[in-house]
């Protein structure tokens, strides 16, 4: 039976906003260089957004299929040199894996022994050889996550979850050293320089800000801030999309969540549609943006769960929690 990577997998490296962050962004440098940075750009996530389980994908000469582990737990990740030939396992293993179509990055982690290890891997389509880049520094209650590979860096999210804390580090693979972009930030979508960044730790329906950020030649800059209460977004083929929560009298039950969609470059914005937050026996009931998809989303509620359909504007009624 065929799965959807993003109801499986989950995303790795980003705060979604009712369900626990497992993990879980302007001003251009001189033009030669700005250019030099963004033609520098190839890597892409190897399973895209709606990659099923069991379909092939094609990166350069090669193509690659993955599946789940017995436990469901773990991503298997298979490649071949025709489609239609046989698949052999690789040691990639992560869902947050990016490509060129002739190597490979990616973290394996090992929680189970102490110390806890974070390790970066360079894996080769040709030689099939997998090479140690850099192990990532770990201390107590922390965790990576590879967010994109852009250019001559690589950037992860750190969560530290002793002090509900997330930051955004780089990791240069020329001159091979590991930088503090920016605090209270973290990769949760990009297209192309632009960056989806969840600034606050959550792990319930609390509000979320949630910015946009930008990789330019002189680091990772802030390009605007889409919700400063928000409620989970998204980044999908050139679009943002994003829910605001909306008070009234009371400061910390919202009555409404208002869905918005603007480019990758945060312009455009455009409201799509609002929900009121559902009227219970002891008030207000809770309301927050869960599942985002290219042709709908899903947003849950203390009273029922609904549907909107982007290209009709339908609120479709699913079952009650």
């Amino acid at each position: 039976m065929k799965t959807n990577v993003k109801k499986n997998v989950g995303k790795v490296g980003r705060a979604v906003g009712w369900m626990v962050l497992g993990i879980l962004m302007l001003v251009l440098g001189a033009k030669m260089q700005t250019k030099k940075v963004e033609a520098a750009a190839g890597y892409v996530k190897m399973f895209d957004y709606e990659t099923e389980e069991g379909t092939a994908v094609k990166h350069g000469k090669y193509y690659f299929k993955y599946e789940m582990d017995r436990d469901r737990s773990n991503m298997l990740v298979y490649s071949s040199d025709k489609k239609n030939g046989t698949y052999e396992l690789t040691p990639m293993s992560s869902y947050a894996t990016y490509t060129n179509g002739k190597q490979a990055y990616y973290i394996k982690s090992n929680e189970n022994v102490s110390p806890r290890t974070y390790i970066l891997y360079k894996y080769s389509f040709q030689s099939k050889k997998e090479t140690e880049v850099k192990k990532l520094p770990v201390e107590d209650e922390v965790r990576w996550s590879l967010g994109i590979v852009y250019g001559n860096k690589i950037y992860f999210t750190k969560i530290d979850f002793s002090k509900f804390k997330l930051s955004v580090y780089s990791y240069d693979i020329k001159e091979k050293k590991l930088l503090k972009e920016r605090k209270n930030a973290s990769i949760s979508g990009n297209s192309s320089k632009y960056i989806l960044s969840f600034d606050n730790y959550v792990g319930d329906p609390s509000p979320i800000k949630i910015s946009l950020l930008k990789i330019t030649s002189s680091g990772l800059k802030k390009v605007k801030t889409l919700a400063k209460k928000g409620s989970n977004a998204e980044m999908i083929k050139n679009k943002i999309y994003y829910a605001e929560y909306k008070y009234g009298e009371d400061e910390y039950r919202p009555e409404k969540l208002v869905l918005y969609q603007c480019k990758a470059d945060g312009s455009d914005k455009k409201k799509l549609a609002t929900f009121q937050a559902p009227k219970m026996e002891y008030g207000l009931g809770e309301i927050w943006l869960g599942w985002i998809g290219t042709e709908s989303c899903i947003v849950y509620s203390s009273k029922n769960n609904i549907e909107y359909i982007y290209a009709t504007k339908e609120k479709k009624i699913l079952t009650s929690p």
